[in-house]
């Protein structure tokens, strides 16, 4: 994956918690089998976990035996996509399958056109779900003040350059004008 952007998303999963969707291009299928083994390996165990398909896709699980978390992952049409949570996995092939892809956003695109090639990471914010997410975090009383982000503008885009004594955020917001 050397030299490949990796898409890590949060996304809503159930009424209270989130959990992370991690994609990349994967268009080498050969190495498919090396990422079985690497996985395989990463977990600890040795527990064949039954593999089934869906929508097409053939989705492999692991259990890390050291969280009994059960990681779930499929190579699609030439994306790598894994989540610990099946249901975004299968989410995904679906979008994928769909033929839509958040590039045919174009108001996601006018902020991924600003992002630098030269951080270390690009955040991106969609403020339509944002608050949803963020709300996992505080307690129930609180939770409907966060509101107020799904009206803030459409996307952001964020920069991030690490150094050793700080953390440098640059960016830009896009509001479409309704």
């Amino acid at each position: 994956i050397e030299g490949r952007s990796i898409f890590i998303s949060a996304h809503l999963a159930g009424a209270k918690d989130f959990d992370f969707l991690y994609t990349f291009s994967l268009p080498d299928l050969t190495k498919v089998p090396l990422i079985d083994r690497l996985i395989e390996n990463s977990s600890g165990n040795k527990e064949a976990l039954p593999k089934r398909l869906y929508d097409e896709a053939l989705i492999k699980s692991v259990k890390f035996i050291s969280s009994e978390a059960i990681f779930s992952y499929t190579v699609h049409r030439g994306i790598f996509i894994a989540s610990f949570n099946q249901t975004l996995v299968e989410d995904a092939i679906r979008q994928l399958n769909s033929g839509t892809t958040i590039i045919s956003d174009k108001n996601f695109m006018r902020v991924m056109n600003t992002a630098g090639e030269k951080s270390d990471v690009n955040l991106f914010i969609n403020y339509k779900t944002f608050p949803d997410v963020v709300a996992t975090f505080l307690k129930q009383s609180t939770r409907s003040t966060m509101n107020f982000l799904s009206r803030f503008g459409n996307w952001s885009e964020l920069d991030l350059t690490i150094r050793e004594s700080a953390l440098l955020l640059n960016g830009y917001t896009y509001s479409n004008d309704s």
